[in-house]
């Protein structure tokens, strides 16, 4: 998959596309990420890439000419059609089901935003989809851009060291993860609950799968109504005192 990000401040990238799975992704050719500096296509000899706004307001605004020359430049060199995304807080909200649909993608082309934004006209011509992280103001689009990168890489096959991994994460199957334990099994005399010491692999994954809705249902119960829970199951969530849904 190839990745490409516009942004003022490629430096922002280098470490975190060096380390763990996202280091791991690029060395094996898995992803292969370009970080492009929009001030190339900046104006004039200071490269200017914004302005102040029409019609006033406090702030800058990024210029249609350097991103639109930007963006048919950087799909004119690309081997596949290019998904164009823009990280700003009027998008769509990120979640695993938008992830999975990026990951299908074979060209993506992330547009960090910065100062007031950028102008509309961009956004008219040349994006594909809008994209906010969470209902919160970080000072550019970078930080929302590598967020993403991160949670699509995991979705792609060779990315994660164990397939499996995936299956019962949080909010795959839109329920949360079960907790996890490790050694030793007595800690301060905190103790590991004992179906996962019992080796009795059928009473672990029901003991699993009871934590997944249980915690989804005190934590996320908005997941809940995505998913058809069975009459058991209902019994879970009803036990665990959650008011929610104490009425099933």
């Amino acid at each position: 998959m190839k990745i490409n990000v516009l942004t003022l401040f490629p430096d922002f990238y280098s470490s975190p596309l060096n380390s763990s799975i996202l280091g791991r992704a690029v060395e094996q050719n898995i992803i292969d990420v370009e970080i492009h500096d929009l001030r190339k296509w900046g104006k004039g000899k200071r490269k200017q890439v914004d302005d102040t706004s029409y019609g006033g307001g406090p702030g800058m605004v990024l210029m249609a000419e350097p991103l639109i020359n930007s963006i048919n430049e950087i799909s004119s060199l690309q081997s596949d059609d290019v998904h164009v995304v823009l990280m700003t807080p009027l998008g769509e909200q990120f979640n695993y089901e938008v992830a999975k649909e990026l990951a299908t993608k074979k060209n993506i082309l992330i547009i960090c935003g910065k100062y007031e934004g950028i102008d509309e006209r961009v956004i008219n011509h040349s994006v594909d989809q809008e994209i906010s992280l969470a209902d919160v103001i970080f000072s550019g689009g970078e930080i929302a851009s590598l967020a993403v990168i991160d949670a699509i890489t995991r979705l792609i096959p060779g990315a994660l060291g164990d397939p499996d991994s995936l299956l019962e994460e949080s909010f795959s199957n839109n329920l949360l993860e079960y907790p996890q334990y490790t050694k030793p099994s007595s800690v301060f005399g905190l103790e590991v609950p004992e179906v996962l010491l019992s080796g009795d692999h059928k009473k672990i994954n029901r003991w699993r799968r009871k934590q997944r809705i249980v915690q989804t249902g005190l934590r996320r119960s908005d997941l809940l109504k995505k998913i058809e829970l069975s009459s058991e199951e209902k019994k879970w969530l009803v036990e665990s005192n959650d008011e929610t849904y104490n009425n099933l």
